[in-house]
């Protein structure tokens, strides 16, 4: 992906879902909840410290009740969007 290693890639995810969750004034618990991990154990996916799994962007975005592609850097979603009508043809 143009620009960003996986470090900056997991930090800017992170920072989206902080954002929402912020935007929307739902507490960090609450996060950690919806994934059913403890605080501790969610804590260092909220910090960037760890990666988000798929399955669980894609809990936190249906929670949120927003699209999951708003965590994804700009390029990777431009990136997903060009492949996906090759994809389709299959």
């Amino acid at each position: 992906m143009a620009g960003m290693n996986a470090e900056e890639i997991r930090h800017y995810i992170a920072g989206e879902v902080r954002a929402e969750v912020a935007r929307q004034a739902k507490p960090a618990g609450s996060a950690a909840a919806c994934l059913r991990k403890s605080k501790q154990a969610f804590s260092d996916k909220w910090r960037g410290k760890r990666d988000y799994q798929p399955q669980e962007l894609l809990a936190l975005a249906n929670w949120l009740e927003v699209d999951v592609r708003q965590f994804l850097p700009p390029d990777y979603v431009l990136m997903m969007v060009r492949r996906e009508p090759a994809e389709l043809a299959s």
